[in-house]
């Protein structure tokens, strides 16, 4: 498979982080993953707390670009979804075999919270 972003080709890895195993395909070169439905599940559902959240994620205008899906079998566009963890995230999710592209530094946004963010959210549940 060809990275949507650069055209190199993916490299089947697994990455083990978080107490969880993340089944994917990386590009060697813009660090982009290609993950199952499944695994975008898995990966949300872990929270790295951290005292400071730095995000490295790709700008707005570079998440918003058409990208097609590496998997399907002519150009399938893929569709812009903004992740339910992190507002900032963009996720490219293929309409028809539902898998996900995640831009380099994308997957640690959706993983990472502050413990500035958790004392706003039991602050605010708490009233």
């Amino acid at each position: 498979m060809k990275c949507p972003r650069c055209e190199n080709e993916l490299e089947a890895t697994n990455v083990e982080e978080l107490g969880i195993t993340i089944n994917a395909h990386m590009c060697p070169t813009c660090r982009g993953t290609w993950v199952g439905s499944e695994t975008l599940k898995d990966i949300e559902s872990t929270v790295d707390q951290r005292f400071v959240e730095f995000r490295r994620i790709p700008s707005k205008s570079v998440q918003m670009k058409e990208l097609h899906c590496p998997q399907c079998p002519g150009p399938v566009k893929m569709d812009k979804v903004e992740s339910q963890r992190d507002k900032k995230v963009v996720l490219d999710v293929c309409p028809q075999c539902r898998n996900i592209w995640l831009d380099a530094g994308e997957k640690e946004a959706i993983q990472q919270d502050s413990f500035l963010n958790l004392l706003v959210d039991t602050f605010r549940f708490s009233r």
